[in-house]
This record gives C-alpha cells, structure tokens and sequence, in this order.
C-alpha cells in the first residue's frame, strides 16, 4: 500500500513539474535577454531603440541600466523578431577609400567625417544573448555568444561593409549626381546582387534564422527598386534642377516587381517600398497626372488581399482622415487588421475631420491671451514650432511667402511655440528680432500635452487647418513649403 502511495505521489508531483515546466516554457518564450559587458562608455544608461517585424508595431525606445563595471542585462518581451540600435555616441573619423569615376578611373578620396559608434542588433523571441564590447576599440572588441550569435554576426559585418562611409559616398550622392538613367540602374542592381550573394554565402556556414532570411533579402530587392523609383527627382536635387533625360523605357522594371501578401513580417521598410512603387505606378498610368483623391481606390486594385488593408492601415499615421479610416469599419473585410487600427488610432478619433479643436488661451509676446474663440470666422492655419527645431526655423521663409499670398484673405496665420517656460524671454527676442508675422503664442505644458495626445504631435514643426467654426479640416496640413499647402487651402474657399 505504502509503495502505490509513493507512485502515486511520485507521479502526481511528475505531472506537477511537467506543468508547472511547460506553464514556465509558455511564459518566457517570448522573452529576449541580452546581458554581457560595455566598457568605456560614460554614461550611466544607454538606449535601444527597436521595430518589432510586425503589424502596425511601434518604435520602443527603452533605458538600460549600465553598472560602473560595465555590465548590464536587457529584457525585452516580443512575440515577433525585432531590430534595433545602440548609440554609444561619435567622434571625429577621417575616411580614406579609392572609388572607380564613371570615366572608369580611379580615385582616391579622403573625407573628414564621424564615426558614429553604433551597434545594431537582430533578436528573435527565446534569444538568450551575451554582447560584450569596448566603446573605445569597438571594431576590435565586440563579440557575440548564445542564442541569437550567427544573426547578429551577420548584422554586424554586414553593416561594417556595406554601412561604410565608401557605400554611402557612392549609393546617396555621386552614383545619383552623376551616372545617366540606365548606368544608374545597372550599378543599383549589382549593388543589390552584391548584398544578396553576401548574405546566401554567409547562411552557408552560419546558421540564419529564416526571419532574418526574408526581412533582408526584401530589404534589398525593394531598396533597389526604390533607389530607381526616387533617381530621378535626387538626380536633379543635386544638379540645380537639371532633370535627366530619361529613356522611354526607364520605368518598365516597374512591370516586373512581385508583391508579397504582407507587411509586418517584412518591416516598416516595405510600407515605404510600397508608397514609392503605387504612386509612380498610379502617376505612369495617368500619364502624369494622377487624380491623389483617388489613390487608396487605386491601391485596393493594385495590392492582393490583406495587403491593401495593411498598407492603408500604415497609411494612417500620415493620413489620419475619416475617408480612410472608415476602411476598417465594421464591413471591412479583415476584421483582425481593423481590430489593431482601432487599437492603434481609436485615441486619434478627435483629429478626424469636422471635430471641434481643442480650445486655448494662450499669450502673445505681449503678454495678451488670445483664445481660439477670438479667430472665429475665418479659417486658422496653425504653425506648431520652437526656436530650438532646426526644420522649424526652415519653413518660416515659406510660412512668411504664404502669409503675404493670403494676405487679407479669410484665414489667420497662428504660430504657437512650444518653447518651454525657462525660455520664454529667448522666445520673445527670437520673434521680433525676426519679424516673425501672423499670431505668435507660447504654449503651456498643459496646453502642449493636450495637443500632443489629440493629434499625435511626436514632432515638430506640425501644421494644422481649421475652418471658421473652429472644427478641424486637416490634423495634418501641409507645410508651407509644400506644394500641396496652397491645394488644401485653395480647395476649402479661402478667399
């Protein structure tokens, strides 16, 4: 009796162990650790600023901890692989290589730089990763063990060869000032092929995850066909307007590209690969004027299934309107991708058009409030800005052009700063030094945070269109620099 007793306990705690093993299996197999040791970096903390290759997934930017003895652990729960960065700061770097000239000369080049000491990393749900590395001496020092080692082996070579300042001299300047429409084309496919052949040569002793596998090699087959796509326009951006002249054929790789079924497993990348090919193809079927109310129409007959959906589903984040929002209404045919466009951009709903804007009252460099009440009757183009922002200060030209074209027109002009209250005299000084014009406000933290949720405002500058009622026509208006700005305001009456 005492032995079945023993069995039976015996088995019972078996099965509790094998439970409780496989609860704790299911618990942590999303989980990604990264521990190991940096060396010779000041701070305290360092950020990893990560994707998740998945749908709709957003930019994680979390804080690691870094003892003074260098060491540190890094968890991250992800049911998807992700991709991310380490920026261990940049110090000044001189750049020797030699490059072939279209001549088919050779030059040697000498270009006074920075090395920017960045480390990226792929990691991959169960990943277990040790990481060490010496800031100072990165190149010589980092090293890989654990789970995940072979991706991020790769990663890293395949950043330090075809990150380096020679590819970057050649593939974003002079391969597009300088080579015609067809010798462009053939030296951004071999650059693609190189990239391909380097990654199949690498999986041949190392041990790639499929993931991995497939987010690279899209990368590089989409990357080449954007480059082509954007040729033209970066051609004559660096030759002072000069277009090239381009072959009648020039765009016909564009019959040959195949499209996947979807985004997420593929990265935000090919979102931007897909934004770059459907507005070309629209363009080219249009004979160069294509109807842009039209676009998502035309997406839905050009994407395969789902694709579409996801594609207007990314769409959202720089088209927030109620046109395309409606597309994940309850007859949307994927009810999973409406399901993460609700969770997504349901708190975004008050930007939507014909909601009222959010009421201020705000001070002017005089100290006077102004509230949004007071502009009632004519329409509002709202500037969101700081003295600090480079891009900023870079539209105020524009903005000036475009207040002197509407000048007496039924619309306001209203500049509100998001300068900070320490900076509030440096403000003042900056907009009569400058002569800044229209309606000059300083936002309160209260005010920037309501703002901030409302319409999504992560950065600036940001423009926003009101109509005389105070509701909302745009939550994403053009920038006065923008071609598209006097569209918008020209197509709302403002007379």
């Amino acid at each position: 009796m005492f032995r079945k007793l023993l069995y039976a306990a015996m088995f019972i705690s078996l099965i509790a162990c094998t439970y409780s093993c496989i609860k704790k299996t299911n618990i942590n197999e999303n989980r990604i650790i990264v521990t190991g040791k940096i060396l010779n970096f000041k701070d305290t903390s360092a950020v990893f600023t990560y994707d998740s290759y998945d749908l709709l997934s957003t930019t994680q930017k979390p804080a690691l901890k870094i003892n003074p003895n260098g060491t540190y652990k890094m968890v991250i729960e992800s049911a998807s692989p992700i991709k991310g960065f380490f920026s261990f700061g940049k110090v000044p770097a001189t750049y020797n290589f030699d490059v072939t000239l279209i001549n088919g000369k050779d030059s040697s080049m000498s270009v006074e730089s920075f090395d920017f000491k960045m480390v990226y990393l792929w990691l991959e749900p169960g990943d277990s990763l040790t990481m060490n590395l010496d800031v100072e001496t990165m190149g010589d020092t980092i090293s890989f063990a654990g789970r995940g080692t072979d991706n991020n082996e790769f990663i890293y070579q395949e950043e330090n060869i075809f990150g380096a300042y020679k590819y970057k001299y050649l593939r974003n300047y002079y391969d597009i000032t300088y080579r015609e429409p067809n010798d462009y084309k053939n030296v951004t496919d071999q650059f693609s092929q190189e990239k391909l052949e380097f990654l199949i040569d690498f999986g041949k002793f190392h041990k790639l995850s499929p993931g991995l596998m497939k987010a690279y090699t899209s990368e590089y087959v989409t990357g080449a066909i954007t480059s082509k796509i954007y040729y033209p326009g970066g051609h004559a951006g660096f030759n002072n307007g000069k277009e090239a002249v381009l072959p009648a054929d020039y765009f016909t790789f564009l019959d040959s590209v195949k499209l996947d079924e979807h985004i997420g497993d593929k990265g935000i990348g090919y979102y931007y690969f897909l934004s770059a090919y459907l507005h070309k193809k629209q363009e080219l079927a249009s004979g160069g004027n294509p109807d842009k109310s039209d676009f998502y129409r035309y997406v839905k007959s050009q994407l395969p299934g789902p694709l579409a959906y996801e594609y207007m589903a990314y769409a959202l984040a720089r088209d927030f309107t109620k046109t395309l929002y409606s597309e994940f209404g309850e007859n949307c045919p994927y009810p999973d991708i409406a399901q993460l466009v609700k969770k997504k951009y349901q708190h975004l709903e008050g930007m939507l058009e014909g909601n009222p804007a959010p009421e201020f009252s705000l001070a002017d460099v005089n100290g006077k409030t102004v509230s949004l009440k007071d502009l009632r009757g004519k329409f509002v183009y709202i500037d969101f800005w700081a003295t600090w922002c480079g891009p900023c200060i870079k539209e105020i030209p524009s903005l000036k052009k475009t207040e002197e074209e509407y000048r007496g027109k039924n619309i306001h002009f209203v500049s509100i700063s998001y300068d900070k209250a320490g900076d509030l005299e440096k403000w003042r000084k900056y907009v009569v030094d400058n002569k800044l014009t229209g309606t000059q406000l300083i936002a309160d933290e209260a005010m920037r945070a309501l703002y901030n949720k409302t319409f999504n405002i992560d950065l600036i500058p940001r423009f926003m269109l009101l109509d005389p009622d105070g509701k909302i026509v745009s939550g994403n208006a053009p920038r006065p620099s923008s071609p598209k700005l006097k569209e918008l305001l020209d197509k709302s009456g403002i007379k």
